[in-house]
């Protein structure tokens, strides 16, 4: 596919990624983080890439559970939500990275 394989894959995680901002899921930034890092992969890493992305995500799920469940009663009125750019951004560098080498 070459040059184009980058563009395909950006388009099929925009696509995923706009479903999930209209069911209320990702926010918008989300999804425009990670259709732009989708441009330089392959659309065969993007498995690995969305993998990634969830486990770490799961990581930062249960870090921010025990967060909040261990200070609520200190900090009422906090938004409980997850900031999944981090996620995102650790789940397609990587094998942005391994690509290159």
């Amino acid at each position: 596919m070459g040059i184009y394989s980058g563009w395909l894959t950006a388009l099929v995680v925009f696509g995923m990624t706009a479903i999930l901002v209209e069911a209320n899921v990702f926010g918008a930034g989300d999804s425009k983080l990670a259709t732009v890092l989708a441009l330089a992969l392959p659309l065969s890493s993007l498995p690995f890439a969305l993998w990634l992305t969830v486990m770490v995500g799961g990581g930062l799920a249960v870090f921010y559970w025990l967060k909040y469940r261990l200070i609520k009663r200190k900090l009422k009125g906090m938004d409980p939500g997850l900031p999944y750019g981090l996620a995102i951004a650790i789940g397609f560098y990587i094998p942005i990275i391994v690509q290159l080498l």
